[in-house]
């Protein structure tokens, strides 16, 4: 069950949970359809530190929890990975290139 700041609540069923992103101040738990803010200041019961091994007490599948720094080095090898398959032309090579054309 989750609160809002306006005193409405939602409940999510833990079935439903598909993984959680870690950043530096909030939760992002992903549900089939949504995903849901958690502040990490805003616990009642617990804290953010007991957060995951809790999730992963209560689910019946194996939980992903994804930190910043893991998504972010994961993002930077797929857009190397990306690069690597493109042909590079250099800013140098294209000069030079330039250059011998002009003197012909």
């Amino acid at each position: 069950m989750v609160w809002g700041t306006s005193g409405k609540s939602q409940f999510f069923p833990f079935e439903k949970l598909d993984h959680v992103l870690d950043g530096e101040r909030i939760f992002v738990a992903m549900f089939a359809d949504q995903g849901v803010t958690i502040p990490k200041d805003t616990f009642v019961r617990g804290d953010a530190e007991q957060f995951g091994p809790f999730l992963k007490a209560r689910i019946n599948k194996k939980l992903r929890i994804e930190t910043k720094r893991k998504k972010m080095k994961a993002e930077k090898a797929a857009a190397e990975a990306k690069q690597g398959d493109k042909p590079q032309e250099t800013k140098g090579k294209q000069r030079k290139q330039k250059k011998s054309k002009k003197k012909r």
